[in-house]
């Protein structure tokens, strides 16, 4: 003997997830563009001010199509005034690998205190941005 069943109205209810999957991806991108925006208006206000080189040198970049974004400091200064120089060297958790691009050769002492602006930027946008996709998702 065989059973044969059929659920009938099954596909717009098919339809409907992949609208919430469609909205749910827009959200979510709208959510990880501002904090890209964020992230970067951040560290320009907090670098260091000297002749506004650093600051003019923070630009972000945004994928819609991978839901992914970049925040980039040019400048050649930049990771000596986030990370310090000679023996004033501060590199947070996390952040050797990138800190370890930058070390000098040893040549000359100059001992200059790290003044982060970029990774407390980048540490605040992701903590704003764990909550927005949380609430996303609730």
């Amino acid at each position: 003997m065989t059973n044969k069943f059929e659920i009938l109205g099954l596909n717009p209810v098919l339809g409907k997830f992949d609208q919430i999957e469609r909205q749910l991806k827009r959200d979510a991108g709208e959510a990880v563009q501002e904090t890209v925006l964020e992230v970067a208006y951040n560290a320009i206000r907090d670098a260091p001010k000297d002749l506004g080189t650093l600051q003019q040198s923070i630009n972000s970049e945004y994928s819609s199509a991978n839901l992914e974004g970049t925040v980039n400091v040019n400048a050649p200064h930049g990771p000596y005034i986030e990370f310090g120089t000679g023996g004033l060297v501060e590199v947070p958790q996390g952040f050797e690998e990138m800190a370890n691009g930058f070390r000098g050769a040893g040549v000359r002492r100059v001992n200059l205190p790290a003044r982060p602006f970029l990774i407390p930027a980048a540490r605040n946008g992701m903590k704003n941005l764990e909550a927005k996709l949380l609430r996303l998702i609730q």
